[in-house]
């Protein structure tokens, strides 16, 4: 399948749907997300053992999402 909407226009549409955009190319459900590592300039490690790069200007906010999930 080939799609010609931009992953923003995916990232907007999803926003209330508990995904955000974590990097340039990634879209990321919340619920999937086991760990944030901070070593390698950060990523995310989900549920399924794949890992996920954090842009460092969404660093902070990806930080805060996390800590008000698990309070």
């Amino acid at each position: 399948m080939f799609v010609t909407k931009t992953l923003k226009y995916f990232a907007d549409l999803l926003s209330s749907h508990d995904f955000v955009r974590v990097h340039q190319s990634h879209l990321v459900n919340l619920q999937c997300i086991s760990a944030y590592i901070k070593t390698d300039g950060g990523y995310l490690m989900l549920k399924n053992g794949k890992n996920v790069p954090v842009s460092v200007r969404k660093k902070t906010e990806i930080i805060e999402i996390l800590d008000k999930m698990h309070r």
